[in-house]
């Protein structure tokens, strides 16, 4: 290791131990060099290999950080800008990877040389922000990720049941195979098929499972519930229960097909899917923004089209700094 490297930053960082000045100190020194993010990737890729893979994780506000300062330092270079993007873009990809494993993935203690323990399994992890993905895994099942969702899954199949782990959204298309069936792990839920196609989302207040075809069985402590093609389910992570109902999949899934859709919705829920859309943070400044309600449809627009938007049609105003987007105005009664 390069002498300049902050070794102690960096192993506070991933034992969760690093102080709110010292992840700032340790986000600067990455952000400032491609090199830096280099190094910093490795020693993440290094610790990965001795988490254990069992533990649940979830996302950081560190990744968002981290990003703004390599923005920050790229828009400051002087080379031209076409040469700026080929050059950061990758290691900004990396160094986003590095924290969504990170930041999620508790562990006490530290080496290098300490091998993965017998019958470990190695996943692999696919994140988006502020885009989508699609990701087909070992057995052929395709999961479709929004924007700023990760899925955690191994590189093969090897045990009685097929398990992977999400948080954020993802569009599942389960190939079929009924000796070994598809779980899904969201929160408190675990969503389990043999093969069918239905859609996850899963937020700081709900998780919803959506299901477009076949049959998927949805499980939450001692409840289960049996989801039909059309049929929805909304878990209340803060009350613990859970509703079926009907659901409207041309809303659910027009993310897929890059469609934002407000109908009747309230500026609060519409903040989220903004959020979820774009990769950005939303804040309403006046409570009684929340109150608002809007109507729109937007294809593939750019953010701030869309912002202009809806400025225009509930008379509020907005700006946008630092991905972050701040909306103003008297709010509605």
């Amino acid at each position: 290791m390069e002498s300049s490297v902050p070794e102690h930053l960096i192993i506070r960082y991933l034992s969760r131990e690093a102080t709110p000045a010292e992840q700032e100190a340790l986000f600067d020194w990455v952000a400032a060099d491609e090199r830096h993010q280099q190094l910093f990737h490795e020693w993440v890729t290094a610790w990965e290999q001795k988490l254990p893979y069992n533990k649940a994780f979830h996302l950081s506000p560190a990744l968002e950080k981290l990003n703004r300062r390599i923005d920050a330092y790229d828009q400051a270079r002087t080379e031209p800008a076409e040469a700026r993007t080929v050059s950061l873009t990758w290691w900004k990809l990396a160094a986003s990877l590095a924290l969504f494993i990170a930041a999620g993935l508790g562990i006490y203690f530290y080496t290098f040389r300490s091998a993965p323990q017998p019958g470990e399994v190695a996943y692999r992890v696919s994140s988006t922000t502020g885009g989508q993905q699609a990701v087909t895994l070992a057995d052929g099942t395709v999961v479709t990720l929004n924007a700023n969702s990760l899925l955690r899954y191994p590189a093969t199949f090897t045990s009685a049941t097929r398990e992977v782990y999400l948080e954020g959204e993802a569009f599942f298309s389960v190939a079929r195979d009924e000796a070994h069936p598809f779980m899904i792990h969201t929160g408190a839920l675990t969503t389990q098929v043999l093969g069918t196609s239905f859609n996850v989302r899963s937020r700081a207040d709900a998780i919803t499972v959506s299901v477009a075809t076949g049959k998927v069985h949805v499980r939450h402590g001692n409840e289960g519930h049996i989801l039909l093609p059309d049929d929805q389910l909304v878990y209340d992570i803060r009350h613990h229960t859970a509703r079926e109902g009907k659901a409207d999949l041309v809303a659910e899934l027009a993310w897929m097909q890059r469609v934002l859709v407000f109908e009747d919705l309230s500026l609060e829920e519409a903040a989220k899917k903004l959020q979820a859309a774009y990769g950005v943070r939303v804040v309403l400044e006046n409570v009684a923004l929340r109150r608002c309600v809007i109507t729109g449809r937007y294809t593939n627009q750019p953010l701030e089209k869309v912002l202009k938007a809806m400025a225009y049609s509930i008379g509020i105003q907005y700006t946008l700094r630092n991905n972050i987007v701040t909306l103003t105005g008297k709010g509605c009664e």
